[in-house]
């Protein structure tokens, strides 16, 4: 999933809030018309990322859950990789790894994951999720 699309960040919305997640309230917090949440949802859902009912609740599938672990190991990563280095409280890394996620490599992840030995926990303590992925970025 490209990082700079509204679909993936509806898929982290669901490292935030782990369930109970509505389309009205994605509109809401992303800042974005409904119909904009509407198309993206679809698309995801043709995808095979997500069950959506369209007055309930988001589910998201298999495939989705798969995205979403991706996108969870590499935000944990980077959240190590900020307190580590520049000294940033884990809730300071927890916000800015967010804002940064995106526009870090599946090279430089695994480099970070390298370097501090394939941590199993990130400065808050949430596990960072086991995705084989994760080793097999060389060259990317």
């Amino acid at each position: 999933m490209e990082p700079h699309t509204i679909e993936y960040q509806i898929l982290l919305q669901f490292l935030v809030k782990k369930d109970g997640i509505k389309a009205g309230n994605l509109a809401k917090q992303l800042g974005v018309p409904h119909s904009t949440i509407n198309s993206a949802l679809k698309r995801m859902e043709e995808r095979q990322l997500l069950k959506w009912n369209h007055y309930g609740e988001i589910q998201l599938l298999e495939k989705g859950n798969n995205e979403l672990q991706h996108a969870e190991v590499h935000h944990h990563l980077i959240e190590l990789f900020l307190v580590d280095t520049l000294n940033l409280t884990p809730e300071e890394a927890y916000r800015e790894s967010f804002i940064l996620g995106p526009h870090f490599s599946c090279n430089v992840i695994k480099r970070i994951c390298d370097k501090y030995g394939h941590p199993g926990t990130c400065p808050l303590n949430h596990p960072i999720p086991y995705y084989p992925a994760c080793h097999q970025h060389d060259g990317e």
